[in-house]
């Protein structure tokens, strides 16, 4: 059964097309227990990715590159829920946003955060107990 929710967008960004794709490969190396795919969805020769974000709503991304001149790249996006999933269109925008992000990060040098269980866990612990100490 096909989704009618998703989204889809196409940027154009100053970068040549190889850097592009440096980027997107790094990203989802880097974080590939929430970007996790398989080898056959990564077509860096035509530009074509496929793969999805793991969360309480799963995402599957399509994107395609197109090398617009020799330092211009337009990036196509499309985002539909993962068949388990129940996100709604802005759910799949917000998808996009995020990778956009972790593309431009990673375009300018900024390293890609990568957060732990643990630093999660400090993090919740520190809020309980500012939470515990206001009431």
């Amino acid at each position: 059964m096909q989704s009618n929710q998703f989204a889809e967008q196409k940027v154009t960004i100053d970068y040549p097309i190889a850097k592009v794709k440096e980027a997107i490969n790094s990203i989802l190396i880097k974080k590939s227990t929430k970007y996790p795919h398989k080898k056959q969805g990564l077509n860096d020769m035509m530009g074509s990715y496929q793969f999805f974000e793991l969360g309480l709503n799963s995402l599957q991304f399509n994107i395609s590159l197109n090398e617009i001149s020799e330092n211009k790249t337009e990036i196509s996006f499309r985002v539909t829920p993962d068949v388990t999933s129940k996100a709604s269109s802005s759910g799949c925008a917000q998808g996009i946003s995020t990778f956009q992000n972790h593309i431009s990060n990673t375009l300018i040098g900024k390293p890609l955060e990568v957060p732990s269980g643990c630093a999660v866990l400090v993090l919740v612990g520190v809020m309980t107990i500012l939470a515990l100490m206001l009431v």
